[in-house]
């Protein structure tokens, strides 16, 4: 290791043959050396043996250049979008940068193209119009995503969110999909039953095979769109059933095929006792039952009654479901129907759910709230309007939004009679993400100045590690009812509560409500540190 100052000074022939050595021991060994030469020059070599890394000094001499690691590993700078690390000479915004720790990313033009992390690979990050495709050897849009259509094509440019031409095919419990008119085959997991698709010319439900080939025909809807159940010869009639209609055996029996109601005299012929058969008197003409009444805006149209006999107060009427009329027009044109069943020890049905002219449906009241098409009302004591289960104790609810842009609105929360509104759920479709919205309009709020003293909210509340009775992951987390003595505004319920049978009513909380704290103690928490830079 040697540095020199590359001045050699007059003196004897052997000063000056020291001097002339101890300058060329500098330029062989690149300047090493663990501290930078004292004198430094534009372009000279350092070999920081500090750092383990060979150097060139700038062009202004005026700092390092650092190009490479003396084991041979070559190093470039991070970079940033707009200027890689690694770039072209005559395209400057096109090359590689590093975004951030353990991440890899190309960029053309200045835009990020795709960025490979520890945990995944993703193409168009920041969501620009910029697609995606793999060719085949003959197929240019072997792959195609369409990125201003939110579109996925395979083997083609789509017009649907997924466009796929050619056949679906899996060599797993039977599943094919066959397009261009050739056959279509469809088949559960369960190795006792199948449904099979053929061609374009219907449907056919299989059981008792372990695939689509092999299983017992059950039914079928053919070309035409009957249905066939428990047989394979068709009708004229649009529902052709071999056997017998069965909702209850105690209740309710329908068989078709032996007794009838004639189409001309509406009589009924063949039936004994609990069974009621339907059948057309013509070949030409299907099998209807119809009730009518006359028009009126008292009058009901018909009702199908469900009732017992044997009860000592004599026959009382269980269950009823009534056609009425409802609507402005004259004579009330418009229909609703009424589904009502009677209470245990009622004495008549009482209403629970309508289908209105207009096609709204209510449960629980009878009147449609803001217009919506579904409208349920709780009973009084009961906590949910709606609530949905599975076989395995599994709850959950399904919202589904049509809508292919923008922000699809899935739930609003809304208060008072105006009515004002508190907050939604909403998924947005371009940044793919959704979202619990609480309503934060300035003019919805009353403003009384900043926060001070932020930190002092924070500090006082407490992390814990734990894990949720009942789970098995650990996670940080915070007590309600200590939280409820710092920041009251962010726990609802009272601690230690209970209802009428001393069953626990746990307090719940909403963290985000804390988050303006974190805001403003970051703000106050930069502009300490930047004060600290300055000085």
């Amino acid at each position: 290791m040697a540095q020199a100052d590359y001045v050699v000074s007059n003196g004897t022939g052997a000063a000056v043959r020291a001097d002339l050595n101890g300058q060329l021991a500098a330029i062989v060994s690149n300047n090493s050396g663990a501290t930078a030469p004292a004198t430094t020059y534009a372009y000279q070599w350092w070999a920081d043996t500090t750092t383990n890394t060979l150097k060139l000094r700038n062009s202004a001499n005026s700092a390092w250049i650092e190009i490479m690691q003396l084991d041979g590993t070559l190093t470039i700078e991070d970079g940033t979008v707009s200027a890689p690390g690694l770039a072209f000479r005559d395209d400057l915004n096109t090359g590689i940068f590093r975004p951030s720790t353990d991440q890899f990313a190309i960029s053309t033009n200045g835009v990020e193209r795709v960025e490979w992390g520890t945990s995944e690979v993703v193409f168009n990050d920041g969501g620009n119009n910029y697609d995606f495709r793999v060719e085949g050897d003959t197929n240019p849009n072997l792959l195609f995503v369409d990125a201003s259509a939110d579109a996925v094509g395979i083997g083609n440019t789509p017009s649907h969110t997924l466009d796929v031409n050619g056949g679906i095919g899996s060599n797993g419990d039977y599943f094919n999909f066959y397009a261009n008119g050739a056959k279509y085959i469809a088949a559960s997991g369960d190795s006792n039953s199948s449904l099979s698709l053929t061609g374009r010319g219907g449907l056919i439900l299989l059981t008792g095979g372990n695939n689509y080939n092999n299983g017992t025909e059950r039914a079928r809807i053919d070309s035409s769109g009957r249905l066939l159940v428990g047989t394979t010869t068709t009708s004229a009639a649009p529902l052709t059933v071999n056997g017998t209609i069965e909702a209850n055996s105690s209740l309710y029996r329908a068989v078709f095929g032996n007794g009838y109601v004639d189409g001309d005299s509406h009589v009924v012929s063949g039936g004994n006792g609990a069974e009621l058969q339907v059948q057309a008197s013509t070949s030409n003409r299907p099998a209807v039952l119809s009730l009518g009444g006359a028009q009126g805006a008292s009058e009901y149209l018909g009702a199908i009654t469900f009732f017992n006999s044997g009860n000592t107060d004599g026959k009382r009427c269980r269950a009823s479901i009534v056609c009425g009329q409802e609507g402005s027009t004259a004579n009330q044109q418009g229909g609703v129907l009424t589904f009502s069943t009677t209470a245990d020890g009622a004495s008549s049905p009482t209403e629970r759910m309508r289908i209105g002219q207009n096609g709204n449906v209510t449960i629980g009241t009878t009147s449609s709230i803001y217009s919506s098409r579904l409208t349920c009302q709780s009973m009084s004591g009961v906590s949910a309007s709606v609530f949905l289960t599975d076989t395995a104790s599994e709850y959950g609810t399904i919202l589904r939004n049509t809508a292919t842009s923008g922000n699809n609105r899935f739930a609003l929360f809304e208060t008072e009679a105006a009515p004002v509104t508190r907050g939604s759920i909403t998924y947005n479709r371009g940044g793919g993400v959704v979202a619990y919205n609480t309503t934060s309009d300035y003019r919805a709020k009353t403003l009384l100045g900043d926060v001070e003293n932020p930190g002092e909210t924070i500090d006082a509340l407490k992390v814990y590690r734990g894990v949720m009775n009942g789970a098995t992951v650990e996670r940080p987390m915070l007590v309600a009812h200590e939280a409820q003595q710092v920041a009251p505004y962010c726990v609802t319920g009272e601690k230690d509560g209970v209802d009428d049978e001393g069953n626990p009513i746990y307090q719940q909380m909403d963290h985000q409500v804390l988050v303006p704290l974190l805001i403003v103690e970051i703000q106050q928490l930069r502009a300490r540190v930047a004060a600290l830079e300055a000085q």
